[in-house]
């Protein structure tokens, strides 16, 4: 199918490869409407082996085939085919092109050890300085670092560096490229120009091994030989190079472009809060609050925060469950909705809560230490995280007003966070803002519609816009009036016990937080 024909129907495939579950979807766009429907869903669990975590690549990418299997059992069209997937994770191939090693899990226990060692040779001040990225511990630069300090071996007979999305686009389709939203999560990207920063990677001695950056809507090609055979597919399916990361595939959904005073929220195993902005900030203050600059599909910038979304409840259901007390989601939000609000608070931010396992204890921990009440409950639990969470998105919110220099009236909660009516309320009345609540389906949704624009089904972002409020009906939350003055007290006793820096801007910078102030 060749980019910029119009054609009637578009038959598409998705594969969603969240950082806690994967999904196949299947799409069809016909007379401006999207339908969809899961085909296979199955669970991303970490692998723990020999004291260091990894992610389950060969199991993930069994099950894409798997998925690819039941598309074919069904008989149905499929005309193209986009994935999208965590970031922040890479994989390594040989001069053979064969994997050398399981990709290493960010959430592994050494990897903050690694950054604090980094941050020696290069201090964070000077990471930012370079490549306008805050040093994260979850970054592919740390285990990159890592192998040159502990596996010089497996380094040395690497060929080939992909970021995990192109890492299953190879496999799928045998060609090695770097999508630019995946690139960007690599802190590697020369945000400024689009391109790999090779300055900073001979800096903290990473070899050149990644291929060309490719834009976003690029065909790469159609399905191995070996892949069609093992799932009966069909071999003219041609797959799109979409938004590899997840977060932009979902952003896909926020008309950021034409609602200046709108934030988006994507409210996944992670939550990223941002806004568009013209040029990347260069302010190092930006750091002190957790900002960081970001890649857009608009060809602009993002400003957003990277934060814990729903994994610290996820633990908690997950130990629940090995507990032998399963619950599904609308009864623990039954709970929460039953038990006292603002009971007690967490920094969901806090190292405590990073690695997996004994969660509720450390909630627990965490009340016991800062001196509040320990909520005991179920549902006292799961009040005390999405709560908590609120909090934190409400001041991302104001850190995110001062350096845009813009009062934002609106929210758009995207993907399956959106699911989380208490959540979702929450927020309005902590932010004291309407809150949009969808798609739930946001990261599949922008796969489609890339999908559907490289097809040359559609010819725009604009027109992908309308098909999605066709498609996608949002849920409006209005914050409630009655607890304002609660949420604001709340938000001044807890931001000191959290660590939480007055939002002042930096030196270099001379706009004060008068808007900020006149709401606090």
């Amino acid at each position: 199918m060749k980019r910029g024909m119009r054609v009637k129907t578009l038959h598409m495939l998705a594969c969603d490869m969240g950082a806690s579950n994967g999904r196949i979807v299947y799409g069809i766009l016909e007379d401006g409407t999207l339908i969809i429907r899961e085909l296979h869903r199955f669970v991303n669990r970490p692998v723990r082996l020999g004291g260091v975590l990894y992610w389950d690549f060969l199991q993930l990418f069994q099950e894409i085939k798997n998925g690819l299997a039941a598309a074919a059992k069904e008989g149905l069209p499929i005309d193209t085919m986009g994935l999208n997937s965590w970031g922040n994770t890479i994989g390594l191939l040989d001069c053979q092109g064969d994997l050398l090693a399981q990709p290493y899990h960010y959430r592994d226990s050494n990897s903050h050890c690694i950054l604090v060692s980094m941050q020696k040779e290069i201090p964070k001040d000077k990471q930012f300085t370079m490549t306008l990225f805050k040093p994260m511990d979850i970054q592919p630069t740390v285990f990159l670092k890592y192998l040159e300090m502990k596996k010089a071996d497996l380094l040395s007979q690497t060929d080939t560096i992909l970021m995990i999305s192109d890492l299953f686009n190879y496999f799928l389709t045998g060609v090695k490229a770097s999508e630019i939203t995946m690139a960007a999560t690599s802190q590697l990207l020369d945000i400024r120009s689009g391109r790999w920063n090779h300055h900073y990677r001979e800096m903290l001695g990473i070899p050149d091994r990644f291929p060309d950056i490719i834009l976003s809507g690029t065909p790469l090609g159609n399905l191995t030989e070996e892949i069609i055979s093992e799932t009966g597919i069909s071999g003219n399916l041609q797959v799109i190079a979409v938004a590899g990361h997840d977060t932009a595939a979902a952003s896909v959904c926020a008309d950021m472009e034409h609602k200046a005073e709108s934030l988006y929220l994507s409210c996944g195993t992670w939550s990223c809060m941002g806004c568009l902005i013209d040029e990347p900030i260069e302010d190092l203050s930006l750091i002190r609050y957790g900002l960081t600059n970001d890649l857009s599909l608009y060809g602009k910038r993002n400003l957003r925060f990277n934060h814990t979304g729903l994994w610290i409840l996820q633990e908690c259901k997950r130990e629940w469950e090995l507990q032998g007390q399963s619950y599904s989601w609308s009864e623990l939000t039954d709970m929460a909705n039953e038990s006292e609000p603002f009971h007690s608070f967490i920094d969901t931010e806090a190292q405590d809560f990073f690695e997996e396992g004994r969660m509720v204890e450390k909630i627990k921990d965490y009340c016991r230490r800062t001196g509040q009440s320990i909520p005991e409950s179920v549902g006292e639990i799961v009040r005390n995280v999405c709560e908590s969470l609120a909090l934190r998105y409400r001041y991302s919110r104001d850190c995110l007003e001062l350096y845009a220099d813009c009062r934002f009236r609106e929210l758009q909660l995207l993907g399956g966070g959106s699911r989380n009516e208490l959540l979702c309320q929450l927020t309005a009345d902590a932010l004291g803002i309407m809150v949009a609540a969808g798609p739930v389906e946001a990261s599949v949704t922008g796969n489609f519609i890339q999908q559907a624009i490289a097809a040359g089904m559609i010819q725009s972002m604009e027109e992908g816009l309308r098909i999605i409020e066709r498609t996608w009906k949002c849920k409006t939350y209005h914050p409630n009036a009655v607890r304002e003055n609660e949420w604001e007290r709340i938000y001044k006793r807890m931001s000191p016990v959290f660590g939480w820096l007055p939002i002042v801007k930096g030196e270099g910078n001379e706009r004060s937080s008068a808007k900020i102030q006149e709401r606090t």
